[in-house]
Order: C-alpha cells, then structure tokens, then sequence
C-alpha cells in the first residue's frame, strides 16, 4: 500500500524489498561507489541513459492514465468527492504508477546485482560456490553505455547496475515526496480513494508484473546455466567433449521449444476461434451478397458463403498445427537420435578419451536446467497471453 509507505514515513525501496544486510550492504557499496567516484564518473550515464538502461521512462504518462482513455473516469467517476477535480485524481494515480512501476523493476536490478556479485544460490550442486555471472541484459546494455572506458568487466558492469539501482531509488523517494504533498493538500481525499485507485493501477501494471518475474526467473536459470558450463570446463574437456556438450544443449532447446511452441498454438487457436466468430469478421460482410433483394436467396447464400469460409479458416489454422507438430516430431527424433549416437560412441572410445561420469553429469544438469527455463519461458507466455486476451 502506497499509504503505509509514504504518509507515515518516507521509505527507500531498498528498505521494502530487501533484507536489513542486504540493505546496509547495498547502501554502502552504492554511497561509496557514488562519493569517490562521482566527480570522475558524472558524464558516465546521462538522464535519457539512465531511462534507458533500467527500462523505465520516467517522464511517459502510460495509456490508461491519458486524458484521452476514459478507463480511469469511469473508474473514479463514481467516487469522485465534490471537492476535487479528475485531474488533481489523475495526477496521483499517474505518480502511483509510476512508484509502482519503479518497484517492479527495481526488483530486476536487485537480482541483476546478485547474480553479478555471485550472490544467487544454484538449483543444482556444484562447487562453484559465489561464482560471478553478470546477466546477458547487463553486458549488452554496457555496449551502448558510456562506461565502456573501465577496463575491468566485473568493474564496469557494477558500476552499471549501481548507477541504475542508486537511479531508481531517488526517482522512488521523489515521487512518494510529491504524493505526500499532493494528497495532503486535496481536501475530501482518503484511503478509500486511495485504494481504489491503487487496484486500478496494479491490475494495469499487471503484464509488467508478469514480464518481470519472467526475467527474474531467466537470470536465475542463465546463472544456473552457466555455474554447470565452467564446472565442465574445470574437467577440462577436449574439442570433441566441448562439442558433445553444445551439440546436445542445442538440440534440447529446440525440442522443447517446438513442443511448447505446439501447446501454446493450440490454445490460441482455440481462444482465436471462440472469440472470433465468423459475423464478427470483415470478411462477413460482403457487398455483392447484400445487393441481392430477395431475402430468402440473399440468406441461402449468405449461409453457403459463411459455410465455405469458415471451413477455409478450420483448414488453415489445421494447416498450422500439422506444420508446428512435424517441426516438434523432427525435433523429438533428432535429439533422440543425437542423444544414442554420443553414448554409442563414447563406449567405443579409449578410456582416457571417454566423457567421465561428472561431465555426463554436467551435461544432464544442464540439459534439465534447460527444459525447466523453457518450460518457464512458455507458462509466463501462456499467462500473458491469457491476460491480453481478458482485456480486449
């Protein structure tokens, strides 16, 4: 709630959503990196970078909040006080948003954080233990930042994620600032307004909720990932063990995307044809079936005519799954096949040119942690499919 937060007390999101030592930790490293560095780093990211780097633009009234989009009147209409105006209730709800929006991704930042500073925990045992592993959206953002100059990767990406976090929780502080002087300066204005129009913004913040917790579970499975690849380096693998690895890791990617890709084409055959019905379609209406006078005659066509195209559309969308099934059966039995080559030929090695029972090891590890990240990736998928398809 936005009211225990910010009309009592001013509180950073780092106190919400972390840990005291995770906190004291954070803080300390950011007011050190932001104190000794500040003077030769303050070009390092600019305000149009900052929104930028951590997804969030902090200046854009989101679409639902536009005087434009009549959702939020008809929302507040009934609860509006005489006292106050919809525009002094659309200001805080876009400042609401935004302290929202900000927490979301806030969230991101700090599991970028730990994954960098090896502080994510790996769902599989390894010996790996605080192993570092900067997240593929860091690295990539740091080729457009303006830090490129730090030589040491690990340096330059902590100052990165730093600069962003630091950014988030000011941006934070200051708008939970103006909510306070907003709100108490609107006379009628209570927690039961407040409320409502907190649900409203969180169930429009909802897809960004979900797009969120899929990125923070994709870190999680990336560090997983990784942790499991350099344990395997550790044994020291040669060129033919490497590829072995990579080849199979590949091939199980493919398999379970083309299968998921399969289950989720379904349903939105499904959901498509239940939610569009032939009338509803352009195509229904037809200009040259409407001149015909005769109504009887008009009407046989017309029903002849909705027959043929909506026997085309089942064809068509028949057309996808068989395609979308013979790619995911073509996928199935090339992994199947590639999976009983490598263990008949690791068994006609020598010994010493053989994979060892740890490197199997690895290697299954790695194509479970696989499955489950693509499992993950197609059930958030589903999720926001399904919430797209509620609001319109």
């Amino acid at each position: 709630m936005i009211t225990s937060h910010s009309f009592s007390d001013v509180m950073s999101i780092d106190d919400q959503t972390m840990t005291l030592e995770e906190t004291k930790i954070v803080n300390e490293e950011l007011l050190s990196d932001f104190s000794t560095k500040q003077n030769e780093n303050e070009t390092t990211i600019d305000t149009h970078q900052k929104q930028t780097m951590t997804g969030i633009d902090f200046d854009l009234i989101p679409d639902y909040l536009c005087q434009t989009n009549q959702s939020f009147k008809r929302k507040v209409h009934s609860i509006l006080p005489s006292t106050m105006n919809l525009e002094d209730l659309r200001a805080i709800a876009i400042l609401i948003h935004k302290i929202f929006s900000i927490e979301i991704i806030y969230s991101l930042w700090i599991v970028y954080r730990k994954s960098g500073m090896g502080e994510l925990q790996s769902t599989f045992q390894t010996n790996q233990i605080g192993t570092k592993v900067w997240p593929k959206d860091v690295r990539s953002r740091i080729k457009t930042s303006q830090i490129q100059y730090i030589d040491d990767d690990d340096d330059a990406c902590l100052t990165l994620v730093n600069s962003c976090l630091h950014d988030l929780n000011t941006k934070n502080n200051q708008y939970r600032r103006e909510l306070i002087v907003k709100t108490s300066r609107l006379p009628g204005y209570n927690r039961s307004i407040e409320h409502i129009i907190e649900k409203f913004v969180q169930q429009r913040l909802h897809s960004l909720r979900i797009e969120i917790d899929q990125e923070i579970a994709l870190v999680q499975y990336y560090y997983t990932d990784q942790i499991l690849k350099r344990t395997y380096l550790d044994q020291k693998p040669n060129e033919n063990q490497m590829e072995i690895m990579e080849r199979l890791c590949k091939l199980k990617c493919d398999q379970d995307m083309t299968k998921y890709e399969v289950i989720l084409l379904k349903e939105k055959i499904s959901i498509h044809l239940a939610s569009h019905p032939f009338e509803r379609e352009s195509i229904a209406q037809s200009p040259l079936i409407n001149s015909i006078r005769d109504t009887k005659v008009r009407e046989q066509v017309y029903k002849q005519y909705k027959n043929t195209a909506e026997q085309a559309r089942i064809k068509m969308m028949t057309i996808y799954m068989e395609c979308a099934e013979g790619q995911k059966q073509q996928c199935q039995t090339q992994y199947d096949i590639e999976m009983k080559e490598a263990y008949k030929i690791q068994r006609d090695l020598p010994s010493d040119q053989q994979l060892t029972k740890l490197m199997w090891n690895l290697i299954e590890q790695r194509l479970t942690n696989i499955s489950a990240r693509i499992e993950c990736i197609y059930k958030f998928k589903t999720r926001l499919f399904h919430l797209q398809s509620t609001i319109h």
